[in-house]
């Protein structure tokens, strides 16, 4: 199976990906973060996830557009947690999906289900959703899998890097 992984930063990417190469599941990282503010965060987990996918050899797609205003627009009346949550998670999903289907890809996933941060149970609904919308299949099976030496590197992790959140991390 060859699928495209939604990746929120290197640290999550990092994660799972042991997990993807053991179960033999071919993967091409999809870095598309458009909610991650300010700008110099958002630059640094791309060139995070760039290094590392060149390090580890992991092929990588990146959307190299900032997005931030087309989110902003998207969570206005959206503001709280869990409503502006979904439409994050609706937002990068959806993308994701669409550039698999058009990469000829068999699946996509997001390593958000690896962060012990994010409404697991919201991102499956969602993606349950975009599963049916788009006929891709959405492959799961990795929530809270980062290690303790991983959420130690975490420190220089902000945990305000959601444009729209002021106290949860954005991964």
């Amino acid at each position: 199976m060859k699928i495209l992984l939604h990746t929120c930063c290197a640290v999550c990417l990092a994660g799972i990906s042991g997990t993807l190469r053991a179960r033999r599941i071919e993967f091409t990282a999809f870095f598309h973060n458009p909610n991650v503010h300010p700008l110099i965060e958002w630059r640094k987990r791309l060139k995070a996830a760039r290094l590392l996918c060149e390090r580890e050899r992991f092929p990588l797609e990146a959307d190299d557009e900032y997005g931030l205003v087309p989110f902003l627009r998207a969570v206005v009346g959206r503001e709280d947690a869990p409503a502006r949550c979904e439409v994050c998670y609706t937002m990068r999903l959806t993308r994701t999906a669409e550039r698999a289907k058009a990469l000829g890809l068999d699946a996509f996933s997001t390593t958000l289900l690896a962060s012990t941060r994010q409404d697991v149970a919201l991102i499956r609904a969602v993606a349950a959703g975009v599963s049916k919308n788009t006929g891709l299949v959405f492959l799961d099976g990795w929530s809270s899998r980062i290690t303790p030496s991983r959420r130690r590197s975490r420190a220089s992790h902000p945990t305000s890097a959601c444009s729209a959140r002021s106290s949860a991390a954005a991964c």
